[in-house]
């Protein structure tokens, strides 16, 4: 049940790029956590977008700065240090891409990796720990072998 928040400059970039990049991101983060690509795990990550006018972004005090954070939350054992690694690199070409960032501007592309801990994270107002998560991914996976050999 990972959470992504992407915060750019307003305009920065089209609402059709935006919605490629949401959903490149989304991709990413399933495959770093090593969670199925499923219907259900997509509906369980979610990406809130917040645009910023010009004016409120800044680069110590300069505004207008063109920089982009990407904050991923996860429960905690989602990502070790190898998955996170993944992560911040497929974010951060992802949304090089997106913005076009040149080499020298790659500084002002920040990923940012937070764990909750086990137990701190809360959905319809259930605690949910991420050995429910595994569990549920473990079945999706069976479900989707024995489908596919169903099928063949």
């Amino acid at each position: 049940m990972p959470l992504m928040e992407l915060s750019y400059q307003q305009g920065a970039i089209t609402p059709e790029v935006r919605d490629e990049l949401v959903e490149t991101l989304t991709t990413s983060l399933l495959k770093a956590e090593g969670a199925p690509n499923t219907e259900f795990f997509r509906s369980v990550t979610w990406v809130l977008v917040n645009e910023r006018p010009a004016e409120l972004v800044y680069a110590g005090d300069r505004p207008g700065a063109g920089v982009v954070k990407l904050d991923v939350v996860t429960p905690e054992g989602a990502l070790n240090d190898e998955r996170r690694a993944r992560m911040i690199e497929a974010g951060t070409a992802a949304i090089r891409e997106a913005f076009g960032v040149a080499d020298e501007d790659l500084l002002k592309v920040w990923v940012l990796c937070r764990d909750v801990v086990d137990g701190g994270w809360g959905a319809g107002g259930n605690v949910v720990h991420y050995k429910q998560l595994v569990e549920i991914a473990k079945a999706q996976r069976e479900e989707a072998k024995a489908e596919a050999g169903a099928a063949a």
